[in-house]
């Protein structure tokens, strides 16, 4: 158009001249028809320039048109895949709720893997589409457009990469779950027998993978796993009597030890137990169910007498009346400064105690030789007695160290041992807590010791009692504090020079720390009167 205008001046400027000169006389009628000619080719040649400018524009428009269409069309197809993409991680995760052994564990990584590689290669064309978009606009508008969009979507892939990160990690902790509860039983028959006047009763459990047993009781420690019992009657099948875990551990890979607590099952009656556990994952298993019997009341007769006994918490039967035999040439005394080797029980103010009634409760107190059926423990023989009958009953014997540490985990410093999974350790009291024991039929009699330290001494009953600044418990106070339960295991570190031969026996402790009483493992001396609960062969 500006080339139009100065060819339109000139014109103008022309004619202008030539109105000049003719009014000189001279006729300029040739040269104004020249200039017409020129003045329409040059208007032709820039209508035609114009009409390919137009075309041009119009091709430019089409083509953008065009692209505009194919984002839109492959945005479109974005939305799909990314769809599809949240469609499949929302389908992992409802299957993750739903997995309850290895062989639906192992189906879902499978399936996960497969998903996972097809979500990436939807991405990776998504990435690649993108690309090609980029190189389809030259506009600058487009190009802002596209940007944002491009924005958009890098971070919806971006979200969809954290959400298959935390899928790797939950399928991560997933293989860590527990995918199998199986219970073991520790006899033949299958059965868990728990004592007569028991409330308690230990089941061990294999895990699998083997990893997870410690990863569970761990969870279960901070509160983010629970456990619970599933109790069946087997013959209704109806609801059987309550049953609580009191503790799990994991003593070895792969395996846990429950212990239930019962209530309201009768002796010679049996349920079937299962345990539920469920893990930090939220994930729930169920074991196979477990027999368990509770005895009919256990007796032995022996010497005229029936003692009582019961299975406890570690599955043996232990004696739950106190000895009351006396052996063939042996009288009992009530003077414990007479070294005969066998005592009547005593009162609290130290007097010797002959009744009947006394010594049924709390039996007789005897020296290492009366125990062990032998005239003397001498230097040459007193590391023979281990799990020896001596005066108990045929089929029985007078417990080991080992047996005591079974039952209750831990002993004096002396020792400077503990077996943390025995049925009656209880932490605070680093050893067994009496009243616990009592509960599940152990019947504590507070027996008293005759005390002779040496072979020049002469023996005294011990009559420290229970007071309210060392007992809680209100039928153990008054009672004789100090007791110990002979045992057939010797000190191998003591020697007859030392006129001390020792035994592991169990002792009982009440002071302001152990105000429910507390058993250990304790030594005793071979010369002083102790009691007599003998612990059945099994």
């Amino acid at each position: 158009m500006k080339k139009i205008m100065n060819y339109l001046f000139l014109a103008i400027t022309l004619v202008a001249g030539a109105s000049f000169a003719t009014s000189c006389g001279k006729d300029y009628t040739e040269d104004i028809n020249a200039l017409d000619q020129r003045i329409a080719a040059i208007e032709k040649q820039n209508l035609a320039e114009v009409k390919t400018q137009l075309s041009q524009l119009s091709s430019s428009l089409n083509t953008i048109s065009t692209t505009l269409s194919s984002i839109q069309s492959k945005t479109d197809g974005l939305e799909g895949q990314i769809n599809t993409i949240n469609s499949t991680i929302s389908s992992l995760q409802t299957t993750i709720g739903t997995l309850v052994s290895t062989a639906d564990f192992n189906a879902f990584k499978t399936a996960y893997e497969a998903d996972k590689a097809n979500v990436v290669s939807q991405l990776g064309s998504i990435n690649s589409t993108l690309g090609t978009l980029s190189n389809q606009v030259k506009d600058a508008a487009t190009k802002a457009d596209l940007t944002a969009l491009q924005t958009d979507l890098v971070d919806r892939i971006a979200a969809l990469s954290t959400r298959l990160d935390a899928m790797g990690l939950k399928l991560d902790a997933l293989e860590a779950s527990i995918k199998s509860v199986v219970f073991v039983p520790e006899y033949s028959d299958g059965k868990v027998m728990v004592g007569a006047a028991g409330k308690a009763v230990g089941l061990i459990y294999d895990i699998q993978p083997a990893a997870s047993a410690k990863t569970f009781v761990a969870a279960l420690a901070e509160g983010k796993a629970t456990a619970a019992f599933v109790v069946k009657a087997l013959k209704t099948r109806a609801e059987g009597p309550a049953a609580t875990v009191t503790s799990i551990t994991s003593p070895v890979d792969g395996q846990i030890v429950v212990k239930a607590a019962l209530s309201g099952l009768e002796p010679g009656a049996s349920v079937g137990l299962a345990i539920v556990l469920t893990d930090a994952n939220g994930i729930s298993i169920q074991s196979d169910y477990a027999v368990v019997e509770k005895e009919m009341p256990i007796t032995v007769e022996y010497g005229g007498v029936v003692y009582n006994a019961a299975r406890m918490a570690d599955g043996r039967v232990w004696m739950t009346d106190p000895l009351r035999f006396v052996p063939a040439g042996k009288t009992v005394s009530s003077d414990p400064g007479d070294a005969n080797g066998i005592w009547y029980p005593f009162t609290t103010a130290g007097v010797a105690e002959t009744t009947e009634e006394a010594v049924k409760a709390r039996g007789y107190l005897y020296d290492y030789a009366t125990a062990f059926g032998v005239a003397e423990v001498n230097s040459e023989n007193y590391k023979t007695f281990e799990g020896t009958q001596g005066i108990c009953p045929d089929g029985w014997y007078i417990p080991t160290k080992a047996d005591y540490f079974g039952l209750v985990g831990n002993s004096s410093s002396t020792f400077g041992a503990t077996v943390e999974d025995s049925p009656y350790w209880d932490a605070e009291y680093k050893g067994g807590r009496i009243k616990t024991m009592d509960a599940d039929g152990w019947n504590w009699g507070f027996y008293g010791v005759v005390n002779r330290a040496s072979a020049s001494a002469t023996g005294k009953y011990t009559a420290t009692k229970t007071t309210s600044s060392n007992c809680s418990v209100e039928e153990y106070l008054d009672r004789l504090s100090m007791s110990f339960l002979v045992g057939s295991t010797a000190n191998p570190n003591i020697t007859a020079s030392t006129g001390n031969i020792q035994f592991a026996g169990l002792m009982s402790t009440f002071t302001s720390s152990y105000k429910e009483g507390r058993l250990t493992v304790a030594w005793s001396n071979y010369l002083s009167g102790y009691t007599i609960r003998c612990i059945r062969k099994d």
